[in-house]
């Protein structure tokens, strides 16, 4: 109870609150990395995307196995001068464990956008209710040897992201407290099994305004013996910047009204359906119509 007082506390102060958030394959492999820096009194909150295919040093982060988790924590404290409150990992399986448990979540399908080849993906445009199974897929690199690949499942792991939040806030009122504790226990983390449960609820009841960007890098060539290869490597003071930059345009007032902007959408075409197509693909990038 202590604890959680604790937490409560901090959510209702203005200092940032940095959590970590990884993923891994069921071997070990990175596959997600976020850094999410809650403003609390602000109702703001900055997602930061870490590609796994990227390298501070020489090694890629998803080749480092479950230390990846502690190498990226380091380097996002240097890079954002902020110390990371918390760290939550989770498992391939427990995450489709968790989407299932929510009955899925809605994403949108054009084939023009999503260029899967299995036989899940052979849809017509429109939205589907995915499961655990499905989203697992969905996020999959099409090409693990092209580090350019990894854009699309960036892509891919935004509007994931972004989908499940709006999940989580339609459905807010039917989450139990039994489900978050279950959850909890699906995550390694430093939280306590109470810190967790306010920490969710403090997501899932406040409307949070969501900010996305990406930890930048550029492509290098790496000499391996007579093998040459393009890895993407992480400039910590180029990084740093960005980072700053991201941080200072979320809290300018020039950001203050975007979330009351509201669009509409005329269809000028003789396609049937095509302005519902764009509402839904604007809905999902959090812009309101």
């Amino acid at each position: 109870q202590m604890n959680r007082t604790k937490i409560d506390k901090k959510l209702t102060k203005p200092n940032p609150i940095c959590i970590q958030i990884t993923g891994f394959s069921d071997n070990k492999t990175l596959t997600f990395g976020l850094l999410v820096t809650l403003f609390p009194t602000e109702k703001k909150a900055a997602l930061f995307f870490i590609n796994p295919l990227v390298s501070f040093d020489e090694e890629r982060l998803e080749t480092l196995g479950p230390s990846a988790e502690a190498v990226l924590t380091k380097e996002l404290e240097k890079i954002t001068n902020h110390t990371i409150d918390y760290k939550l990992s989770i498992s391939e399986n427990n995450f489709k464990r968790i989407i299932d448990i929510l009955g899925g979540v809605p994403v949108y399908f054009d084939p023009g956008l999503i260029r899967k080849t299995s036989e899940n993906y052979q849809r017509r445009v429109g939205e589907y209710m995915l499961s655990g199974e499905d989203i697992s897929d969905f996020l999959k690199l099409r090409d693990p040897e092209n580090p350019t690949g990894y854009l699309e499942r960036l892509w891919s792991q935004e509007t994931v992201t972004l989908v499940l939040y709006d999940r989580i806030v339609q459905i807010h009122k039917t989450i139990k407290k039994e489900w978050l504790l279950l959850f909890a226990k699906f995550f390694d983390t430093d939280l306590l099994p109470e810190e967790f449960v306010s920490l969710f609820q403090y997501l899932r009841e406040g409307h949070l305004v969501l900010y996305v960007s990406e930890m930048p890098a550029e492509p290098i060539t790496i000499t391996d013996g007579k093998t040459k290869r393009i890895q993407l490597k992480v400039k910590e003071e180029v990084a740093s910047i960005a980072y700053s930059k991201f941080e200072s345009d979320l809290r300018s007032e020039d950001f203050a009204d975007g979330e009351f902007a509201r669009i509409e959408i005329l269809n000028g075409t003789e396609i049937n359906g095509l302005a519902k197509q764009v509402k839904s693909l604007l809905n999902e990038k959090r812009i309101k119509v």
